[in-house]
């Protein structure tokens, strides 16, 4: 499994960019609404600034796995992290489950195309 560095580090932008805005988004809703909330205000934002860091956290997370898969190779990392190993083993048999319904469908139109 080889990735790009700069395609990553896209990625990870990406990921922290959508997550930042949508807690920006929420925090101008939760602000407008502030009258209506009263005394939950203040413990109702700070909830959503703890949810913004668990999810920046768990981006962060992911993307050192990435990278530590990289440095590591696959079949220790695999030792020292066997859910992520599981997680692997079933994207693949999902990819391969795709593939085979691609070809069927694929071979059912060119046989309803030689009719």
């Amino acid at each position: 499994m080889k990735h790009d560095t700069w395609i990553g580090k896209l990625f990870l932008i990406g990921a922290v960019g959508s997550v930042v805005a949508l807690f920006i988004l929420l925090f101008c809703v939760l602000f407008m609404n502030a009258d209506k909330l009263g005394y939950f205000f203040l413990p109702t934002l700070l909830g959503m600034f703890i949810a913004m860091i668990y999810f920046y956290a768990l981006i962060l997370r992911r993307h050192g796995l990435m990278n530590l898969r990289l440095q590591m190779g696959d079949e220790l990392f695999f030792h020292k992290f066997p859910k992520e190993k599981s997680r692997e083993m079933r994207r693949l048999e999902r990819e391969k489950k795709r593939e085979l319904r691609r070809k069927e469908k694929a071979s059912e139109k060119k046989y309803l195309h030689e009719l």
